[in-house]
């Protein structure tokens, strides 16, 4: 956290308790001001990036839960494969984003979650500002993330129409 002066909020129940303090910069550290802005820009981006992916994840998730079970009702050969296809499409890019295998309560797997998480950690544990290869990883998350949003909106342009349709045709309602 940067020095200035912040408040921290208690609440109990319906009661609220305020306090506010002033958090000042060590002189004496060998952890200079200037490295500790860059610090907290780098974590700041970090976590812009884990919201952005947090949304992209959620978006598929809807996607996949508005259509699985009304794919699962289609009698048409051609439409039952456009939706098998159209929830294979979104299944394959979340597995990119977060893992989707689990055996054990710590993620078995790595992608693209993990990856800014721990160059999270790297920079936001460590008293020193980012190293110049932290700050390139965070340029490289940021265009994978850009990409990801990107496949998602490719893959919803090229099958959602289409499978809407074809739910329609049949007279399935979609749940919402």
């Amino acid at each position: 956290m940067l020095p200035g002066n912040y408040t921290v909020t208690l609440k109990v129940g319906k009661d609220e308790y305020k306090q506010p303090f002033r958090l000042v910069h060590e002189e004496s550290s060998s952890f200079s001001l200037a490295e500790r802005k860059a610090q907290v820009e780098a974590a700041m981006k970090l976590y812009t990036l884990h919201t952005s992916l947090a949304s992209i994840v959620a978006g598929i998730a809807d996607k996949q839960k508005t259509y699985k079970e009304a794919v699962a009702k289609l009698k048409n050969k051609k439409s039952i494969a456009l939706g098998n296809d159209y929830l294979s499409a979104l299944e394959m890019l979340r597995a990119t984003l977060i893992p989707t295998k689990q055996t054990s309560m710590f993620a078995d797997e790595t992608r693209l979650r993990e990856d800014i998480t721990q160059v999270y950690q790297a920079i936001c544990f460590n008293e020193a500002g980012p190293s110049n290869l932290q700050l390139e990883s965070i340029n490289t998350l940021s265009s994978r993330v850009e990409a990801a949003e990107k496949k998602a909106v490719e893959i919803n342009s090229l099958y959602e129409a289409n499978i809407k349709k074809a739910i329609e045709k049949e007279k399935i309602k979609l749940r919402k």
